[in-house]
């Protein structure tokens, strides 16, 4: 039986020697050849019993191949700013897209340490890492087979362990995603649960003997058929659930989160954390014990002080973000209001109260991500148009405590062309304009095709422009670094329904931040604010197009008088 696993050539036969019949044989080359030619048979009989025998009496025992010993919490002094996550400048990267350092054409590790210099100069203080973990999906990173080794085509342990120390000498912190609710259908302790009911393992994942068939999760059956039963699998068959209900699967993760913090890890983002526990049908969303399983692993965390998380449920983040559960989760709605806002010309309802929403500082804003549903690159949303993009990338940038903005967003990467889905928006980084490669590699030979405008729109084409969209975030990271404010002060909605004209401002303290984004492709003159304060000196901090004095005052009346060029973006402050 084999299940075409290039990766783990020990793990394809998955058999219950029980089950064996009389006359059993049993065919596998000796190397595995990726290139599709047939590999080497063995020698001799002996040596196939040899190989076969070893992969029957691993069969029930594959789990002693990992580590699944108990992890103490061990923290150590962080070289971090004490408050990095207050104002932290999140960069999603997809590792087998950032850089390649081999020739091999896939990104790894040492690709992003020598990026390092070009996230710092950007002004980036916080990396989430996509999966990172040794997978079977040799792609997007989803299918975890070993929670504390490190992806093989990624590097090595000690490439991740340098890549930690540079980023932290630089003042860049690192999050890596963690897989709690289901493993790879090749970890070692599925493989264990799956070769025998009786199995110690059995109950880490979930079981059933005859499926159930009326349970429906997103138009499709979870339920997938296993060797020795009916396991359950809310994404495919090759994602089995964790059973999050055992005790033992909980310690594990625990165990697991200690060991990569104990290596200076400075915080996760959780996946899929709305499918956690599943209570039957029409039971399979959002159920209470999520926030359990959440705040059990955010138990471990906190015992780190500079640890960061965050908690990704496109259906019930307010949930996942509070104090019970994840204390952060991903704002799903906020990047399509501000998107629908810039395409409009005019503020839409939804954005004035998610403004103004008093958790919102624990809802970190994106306007996209790695997942189409999300939405696709900004570049095709927005059709290229140079003025929207900038001042939909203001909004959220301003708006967040701690936005996550995704690779090549920064300058205006395009989805890929011929590509569909999810694999259109995870295409090599556009370095240079090479129509090959790039710059991701020094090879030809690319694990995925180019964005559709890396000739045209890259980093050596902007880097050096001052009135690039590099510059533009550049400019912004910067701002919000040095006036902390922006981030963490209590947001008032100064726009209302159909304005044409985002408002808004920040009070921390005795400081207020006021910033206007002009949604329309004209010019506004002399247009009145509510600042709600009297007679009060405000300095500009940032004016995208210079079209106001260095200083304004509001009249007796509150009233502040500003003039927006079209798709202007202006900061002022107290």
């Amino acid at each position: 039986v084999h299940f075409g696993d290039i990766k783990s050539p020990a793990y394809d036969l998955r058999v219950i020697p029980d089950n064996f019949g009389t006359q059993v044989w049993v065919v596998q080359d000796t190397a595995v050849n990726i290139t599709g030619a047939n590999a080497e048979p063995f020698a001799d009989e002996a040596s196939a019993r040899a190989a076969f025998n070893a992969l029957k009496a691993s069969i029930g025992n594959a789990s002693d191949a990992i580590d699944l010993s108990p992890v103490s919490v061990a923290v150590t002094n962080s070289t971090l700013p004490e408050n990095w996550q207050s104002n932290a400048n999140f960069m999603e990267i997809y590792v087998r897209g950032y850089k390649d350092s081999d020739g091999d054409g896939i990104g790894d590790l040492n690709g992003l340490t020598e990026q390092l210099d070009y996230l710092q100069a950007l002004g980036v203080t916080g990396l989430w890492l996509m999966p990172i973990m040794e997978s079977s999906d040799n792609d997007h990173g989803y299918e975890t087979q070993d929670y504390r080794g490190i992806e093989t085509d990624y590097g090595s342990m000690a490439d991740f362990e340098r890549l930690l120390e540079q980023a932290h000498q630089r003042g860049i912190a690192i999050v890596i995603d963690y897989l709690i609710n289901h493993a790879s259908y090749l970890n070692p302790v599925f493989l264990d649960s799956a070769s025998s009911p009786n199995h110690v393992k059995r109950d880490w994942f979930v079981w059933r003997d005859v499926a159930p068939n009326n349970w429906s999760l997103w138009g499709g059956n979870p339920w997938r058929t296993g060797i020795s039963g009916n396991f359950y699998g809310a994404f495919t068959s090759r994602m089995p659930d964790f059973n999050l209900l055992n005790p033992e699967v909980i310690a594990f993760h625990q165990n697991n989160l200690a060991f990569w913090l104990n290596k200076g890890v400075d915080g996760f983002r959780f996946d899929a954390v709305g499918v956690l526990v599943e209570n039957g049908p029409g039971e399979l969303e959002n159920q209470s014990q999520n926030h359990t399983v959440m705040r059990a692993m955010r138990d471990v965390i906190t015992q780190y002080p500079h640890a960061y998380m965050v908690c990704e449920s496109p259906s019930s983040y307010q949930q996942f973000a509070q104090d019970n559960s994840c204390g952060k989760a991903f704002h799903f709605s906020a990047g399509h209001r501000i998107l629908e806002s810039v395409k409009t010309g005019r503020v839409v309802s939804g954005l004035i109260s998610i403004i103004e929403d008093e958790n919102l500082a624990n809802m970190p804003l994106i306007l996209a991500n790695h997942d189409y549903f999300a939405g696709d690159r900004i570049a095709n949303q927005l059709n290229d148009n140079a003025g929207q993009y900038r001042v939909a990338a203001a909004a959220y940038l301003l708006l967040s405590a701690n936005p996550f903005t995704y690779y090549g967003e920064e300058i205006g990467m395009a989805a890929g062309s011929n590509l569909q889905a999810d694999a259109s928006l995870r295409t090599p980084m556009s370095w240079t304009n090479d129509s090959v490669t790039a710059g991701f590699t020094s090879g030809t030979d690319l694990f995925r095709g180019l964005s559709a405008n890396s000739t045209t729109t890259n980093v050596a084409a902007q880097v050096n422009d001052s009135d690039s969209l590099y510059a533009f975030y550049q400019r912004l990271y910067a701002l919000r670094q040095a006036y902390p404010e922006i981030a963490t002060g209590t947001k008032t909605a100064l726009s209302q329904p159909n304005d044409e004209i985002l408002i808004w401002k920040t009070q921390s303290g005795d400081k207020t931040v006021v910033i206007a984004l002009n949604l329309r492709n004209q010019t506004v003159a002399n247009h009145n604010i509510n600042v709600g304060m009297t007679n009060v000196s405000f300095s500009n901090l940032y004016d995208s197009t210079n079209v106001n004095a260095s200083t304004v005052v509001s009249d007796s009346n509150g009233q502040l008088l500003l003039s927006l060029a079209a798709h202007g973006v202006q900061v002022w402050i107290n």
